[in-house]
């Protein structure tokens, strides 16, 4: 099955987001900005967290995220009022010592382990995969595998360091371009300028109302 629209919006991430949800076969996108994926935004908060510990944006995001399930609530309380950094106001504080378990044992490794093994443990090891997709929901499965392959790619190019690895994800407005066409007997969902030249049995075109008018004459 092939199905075409004239956009990577509106539509586009409803149909992955429905048939994920059926449980069908599905490739997923043919392209993807690392940078809009939520779930890449929450281990990213979490990878810049362990590069810069004294980085309160970063530790308040890794908390809000469902990589440690915060509320809003909870970090307010925790933060106001505060002495110094959040993280000193979170390691003197006597709940949620789950989170501190998590984020103390990501910080002892994050001086000896590469960009991807930091990520792939996050996942693993403490259950962040799990996390984020029931959080986010099963289409955040893309944007997380493709965040490990940048990792790999960036350290079969680059001497491996947490540092650079986020400043390369910074200065790269990285957008993964997937080969669809060899996903087998799956369902491929795609622009109809990024199927050129692809072939398949059933071809669907849900997108095919008139665009807006926004000519105000």
């Amino acid at each position: 099955f092939l199905i075409l629209v004239r956009r990577r919006a509106g539509v586009f991430p409803e149909i992955i987001r429905a048939c994920k949800a059926l449980g069908l076969p599905i490739a997923g996108a043919d392209r993807l900005k690392l940078g809009g994926e939520l779930a890449v935004r929450d281990l990213s908060a979490l990878l810049a967290f362990l590069d810069t510990p004294e980085d309160d944006l970063s530790l308040a995001a890794v908390l809000r995220s469902p990589l440690c399930g915060w509320s809003e609530a909870d970090l307010y309380r925790l933060a106001q009022p505060r002495k110094g950094y959040l993280w000193e106001a979170l390691r003197e504080d006597s709940g949620h010592p789950d989170t501190r378990a998590f984020l103390d044992d990501m910080r002892g490794q994050a001086d000896f382990l590469r960009p991807y093994d930091l990520i792939e443990r996050a996942l693993s090891r403490h259950d962040g995969r799990r996390r984020l997709l029931g959080r986010l929901g099963p289409e955040a499965e893309d944007g997380i595998d493709e965040l490990l392959n940048q990792a790999l790619a960036y350290e079969a190019a680059e001497v491996p360091s947490l540092t650079g690895f986020l400043t390369w994800m910074e200065t790269d407005d990285i957008e993964v371009k997937r080969q669809l066409d060899a996903d087998g007997n799956r369902i491929r969902v795609m622009t109809v300028h990024g199927a050129k030249g692809l072939e398949s049995e059933i071809v669907i075109l849900p997108d095919t109302c008139d665009p807006t008018n926004r000519n105000r004459d």
